[in-house]
């Protein structure tokens, strides 16, 4: 083995180079074959790392550097960001985020849903309702392209059990129909 270089103080990245590791139980079990340098992160871990590791720029960070990046690139910053919209597998075009009465909601949604919503001046319940698309064009969210349609129904076939669900379906989707 050849001469070592003291890489105490040298900075690698995000990794300053606090000490030389010694350890003769550790130098046995890792067969000498490298020289183990005490680093310590700008994130403040401490670590150790192999000199030949340091020197190549083969380790830059703890770790923290690569989470890092990847959060400078989810959502808005990503390159591949559209606005927040994508398209479904299906052919739908969902938003990652959208405003309902001035607030900023970061909840998915299908923007076909949201534009009826909107329309509508409330929220729809997707469970109870559905929307469809006339031309049967999954991106084509214009409003004359879409339609309202239920999924409720009376469970009873008695007339009054009949009558009390078409009340609370007026109330629900057209108020202003009821006298």
């Amino acid at each position: 083995m050849g001469k070592v270089t003291d890489l105490t103080g040298q900075v690698f990245g995000r990794l300053t180079v606090l000490r030389r590791y010694e350890d003769r139980q550790y130098k046995s079990y890792n067969k000498g074959s490298s020289v183990f340098w005490v680093c310590e992160c700008e994130c403040g871990e401490v670590r150790l790392n192999r000199g030949c590791e340091l020197t190549d720029k083969s380790i830059v960070s703890c770790g923290c550097y690569i989470k890092d990046f990847h959060k400078s690139r989810y959502g808005e910053k990503s390159p591949q960001w559209k606005g927040g919209r994508r398209k479904t597998k299906l052919g739908y075009i969902t938003l990652s985020k959208y405003f309902w009465e001035g607030e900023e909601i970061r909840k998915p949604i299908l923007e076909h849903v949201l534009i009826m919503s909107q329309h509508l001046g409330r929220l729809i319940n997707t469970s109870k309702q559905s929307v469809h698309h006339k031309n049967g064009i999954r991106d084509d969210n214009r409003l004359e392209n879409l339609e309202l349609w239920d999924k409720s129904h009376p469970f009873g076939q008695r007339v009054e059990d009949k009558v009390s669900w078409a009340i609370e379906f007026l109330k629900e989707n057209a108020p202003h129909k009821l006298i």
